[in-house]
């Protein structure tokens, strides 16, 4: 399907390439037990622009009518604002970025900076200091200008919103293209593994009693880089059973999550453990005295042996 060229133009002001898009996919697709959140569907309607164009052009239209005529009230009225306000020091400065802005016929986020027009705003036009008088909008262009900029703020809020429905639909599609082709082609990845394990115990209770009869004590080693799936694979097993699973992590070692591991896996299981149930390794007994001389021990000689030759 083609996209909306002011859409397109979006997503070029967002950096949104097609290679960008990709790094995201192996991101996405390849972190175990991936969820797409659900947006509401008012949510997903196409942002405005091509209204947000139209108050553009009679916006500019505006402007080239009289522009003159606001360069002599703004100062004119520079004395009704405070001593340190854009709007009294240098009024004059704020014209040429706006004309800029009018260059182009036809209105882009890409190619607009809305902070040029920022100071003819109706709501920065009247913060004048106290009893003074702000300059007369004569040609409505100040409060167009308010009007417009409104516009346009919630157009890029909607787009933002626009551009992750339609990220996610890009990540479905290329999900669903990824399965097809591994069903063809007859591959599996490690995680498609793990996901069919996941599915089958979820379909089959049996399944899940059988694996714990036959392993009725489970200990899991470095628990802080596991995955939410398998997890849940181990969840499944035993906990409704009452089953004996040792967990045995440490959060502060936590380096795989390039490779799916995911920190927050460890911080719920952990939550889940009955606090008599917890324990902490106070004594690391992995440099004891005796291990460390003996350690020194081994190569004090000089002579050690090379790996894949006998001592």
């Amino acid at each position: 399907a083609e996209l909306d060229p002011g859409f397109a133009a979006y997503l070029a002001s967002a950096g949104i390439t097609p290679a960008r898009l990709a790094d995201q996919a192996r991101l996405v697709l390849g972190k175990p037990g991936s969820q797409w959140y659900p947006v509401l569907p008012g949510d997903a309607e196409a942002a405005p622009l091509a209204e947000l164009n139209t108050a553009y052009r009679a916006l500019r239209e505006r402007w080239q009518g009289c522009h003159e005529a606001l360069r002599e009230r703004m100062l004119e009225a520079r004395g009704a604002y405070a001593a340190n306000a854009v709007l009294h020091t240098r009024p004059e400065s704020l014209f040429a970025p706006a004309h800029l802005f009018f260059a182009a016929e036809e209105f882009a986020f890409t190619t607009h900076d809305l902070s040029a027009l920022a100071y003819f705003r109706l709501s920065q036009i009247n913060k004048v200091k106290k009893g003074q008088t702000p300059p007369p909008d004569e040609h409505g262009f100040f409060q167009a200008c308010e009007e417009f900029l409104l516009a346009a703020e919630r157009c890029r809020s909607a787009l933002a919103v626009l551009l992750q429905v339609w990220k996610q639909a890009f990540f479905r599609a290329t999900a669903d293209c990824l399965r097809r082709l591994k069903q063809q082609r007859q591959l599996q990845s490690f995680d498609d593994l793990l996901n069919d394990v996941a599915q089958a115990l979820a379909r089959n209770p049996e399944l899940g009693a059988r694996l714990h009869a036959r392993y009725p004590i489970a200990l899991i080693d470095e628990f802080q880089d596991t995955d939410p799936v398998q997890y849940r694979i181990f969840e499944t097993i035993y906990r409704p059973r009452g089953g004996t699973l040792f967990m045995i992590g440490d959060p502060k070692q936590a380096i795989y999550g390039f490779r799916g591991g995911d920190i927050y896996t460890y911080i719920g299981a952990r939550r889940q453990v009955d606090p008599g149930r917890a324990y902490t390794l106070g004594r690391n007994h992995r440099s004891v005295a005796g291990l460390v001389k003996a350690v020194n021990g081994l190569f004090e000689d000089g002579e050690v042996p090379t790996f894949g030759h006998d001592a």
